[in-house]
C-alpha cells in the first residue's frame, strides 16, 4: 500500500513540475502541446476505451496521463526542471492550505448555484 501512495505522490510532483514549467520561455513547444493534449484527452468525451465501461473506460486515462507526463518531463531542459522541482516542493508543502481554499471556493459556488436555481424555480 505504501508503494502505491509513494507512486501517487511522485505523480503529483510531476504534475506540479509540468504546470510550473509551462511558465518558462525555455520550455519546448512539444512539451507544452503534449501536456495540453493530455489534459484535453482527460476531459474529452472521445477516449480510446469508452468511459461507459465501468473499469476499462477509466484505465486508459490512468495509463495515458502518467505516460505523457513522464515523457514530457524527459524533454524539459535541465535548468527548467531543476528550478520547477525546487518550486514544486514549496507548492507541495502548501498543498493542504490550497485544498482547503479550493474546497471553500467550490462550496461557495455550489451554494450560489443552489440559491440561483431555487430563485428561478420559485
Amino acid at each position: 500500500m505504501k508503494k502505491i501512495f509513494s507512486y501517487l505522490n511522485l505523480f503529483r510532483q510531476e504534475i506540479i513540475v509540468l504546470f510550473l514549467a509551462m511558465g518558462y520561455k525555455e520550455t519546448p513547444a512539444a512539451v507544452r502541446a503534449s501536456v495540453v493534449a493530455a489534459l484535453l484527452y482527460l476531459v474529452s468525451p472521445v477516449d480510446l476505451v469508452s468511459d461507459f465501461l465501468p473499469v476499462a473506460g477509466m484505465v486508459d486515462d490512468v495509463v495515458v496521463l502518467p505516460a505523457v507526463f513522464s515523457l514530457a518531463l524527459r524533454f524539459l531542459p535541465d535548468n527548467v526542471q531543476r528550478d520547477c522541482e525546487r518550486r514544486a516542493d514549496k507548492v507541495a508543502r502548501s498543498m493542504p492550505y490550497i485544498l482547503v481554499f479550493l474546497s471553500v471556493l467550490l462550496l461557495g459556488w455550489l451554494c450560489l448555484l443552489v440559491y440561483i436555481i431555487f430563485k428561478l424555480l420559485s
